[in-house]
This record gives C-alpha cells, structure tokens and sequence, in this order.
C-alpha cells in the first residue's frame, strides 16, 4: 500500500516493480496503460508520510521484485487490501461503499498536488489537458471541508 501512495502507480505496475528497473537513482516506469515513460527520482518524497521512495524500496523484502520474490497478481493486492481494510474499519463505520484499492492512487495526486508535485506526470496521464488529472483530486464526498474564519 505504502508503494501506490509514494510513487502513485497503477496495481498491474506495483506487481511487477523490480530492482533492475533502478538506474542513475531513478525508478524508471513504463506506464502499463498509457505507456508513458518516467523516471522517479529516489529523492521523490510523500511528505504527508514523511517517506522517500528511497527509503520505502529499501524496507521492500524482495531482492528482485519489490513486493515478494515470487510474483503475485493484480488481484491479490486488491484482495488483501479489502482484507486489511476491513480489519482496520468494520464495514458499518464507511458512509457508503469502503474505498476500494485504487483509491490509493486518488489519495497519492491529492497529497502530491499539495506538496505542488506535477502529478500529471508522475501519475503518467497521458492526458492533453489537467481534466482527467484533477478527477483524481476529487475527494469523492469522503473529506469534510473546513470552514475557515
């Protein structure tokens, strides 16, 4: 989880993540959807998490792939996730539908975008315009608004 929040990618890319993707202390990315290319720097920091994408590879147990040395589907991570949710927060304290795995990326532009991070890059939208980038910042109903005196 802590991986789609730092470098925001799709769940089909976060399985696939492997050490031989680090050179010249960028993670470089092929989009799978898009087939953008990007290269994070290691440097790249979720300042809300108070974690570097540096850091956070380091605490991956795989020595090839960053989540397990042996591979692992779309599905799983979605499962799991669902999984862990649902241990962290009965199904009775979400206000409609609980948020399902790719919400994390949604949740990653908004934190990005605070820090004033060019999250239509790093999120690799393909996109001539911010439309689509800026419906990843749409809180979806879930965040109170503060009223400001």
């Amino acid at each position: 989880m802590l991986l789609v929040l730092v470098i925001g990618q799709r769940r089909g890319y976060i399985v696939r993540l492997h050490r031989l993707l680090i050179w010249d202390d960028h993670l470089h990315i092929v989009q799978q959807k898009t087939g953008a290319q990007i290269a994070l720097p290691l440097a790249l920091r979720c300042e809300a998490l108070d974690l570097s994408l540096h850091e956070l590879l380091e605490q991956c147990p795989g020595d090839g792939l960053f989540i397990n040395d042996t591979t692992i589907g779309p599905w799983n991570l979605t499962h799991w996730f669902a999984y862990a949710r649902d241990i962290a927060f009965s199904r009775a304290s979400w206000l409609g539908a609980p948020p399902k795995f790719h919400e994390q990326r949604s949740l990653a532009e908004r934190l990005y975008r605070v820090q004033g991070v060019d999250t239509k890059t790093l999120l690799g939208h393909g996109h001539k315009s911010m439309s689509q980038t800026d419906r990843y910042n749409d809180d979806r109903g879930r965040e109170c608004r503060r009223f400001i005196l």
